[in-house]
């Protein structure tokens, strides 16, 4: 092949092959950590992002080797495009959760200053207010 899609050696296939292993055991272990709200997304997305990369390079190492079939490419293409999403909704959650927390701890500061702040009075017999 060209110099820019060099052949990969079986010790590279075996490499790139431990390290998705490493980066699916460290994602599982993630999720079993039951962290909960932003910080267990910002656990995720930086895994979730590796192994996009990683998933990507087997795919092109798949490309560039002699003989491979182009059903295995496209299978390492499909399953890298599946993490490419599922690390772009971890960020949405992210923020969302961040900003939900934002939104609660400003409701709270609010309603400790002044619980009663926006709240009308009960309306009068007569209609009018106290």
């Amino acid at each position: 092949m060209s110099d820019f899609f060099p052949i990969p050696t079986p010790d590279d296939r075996q490499k790139n092959h431990q390290r998705l292993r490493d980066l699916c055991a460290l994602l599982a272990g993630c999720l079993e950590n039951n962290t909960t709200g932003p910080a267990a997304f910002s656990e995720q997305t930086p895994i979730l992002n590796a192994l996009f990369h990683t998933i990507i390079a087997e795919k092109l190492d798949l490309q560039s080797a002699d003989g491979a079939g182009d059903q295995a490419a496209q299978g390492w293409l499909r399953l890298a495009l599946q993490v490419q999403r599922q690390c772009m909704d971890t960020v949405k959650a992210e923020s969302t959760a961040q900003y939900l927390q934002t939104l609660n701890t400003l409701n709270a500061t609010r309603h400790m200053k002044n619980p009663f702040l926006g709240i009308a009075p009960p309306p009068h017999e007569n209609g009018e207010t106290k």
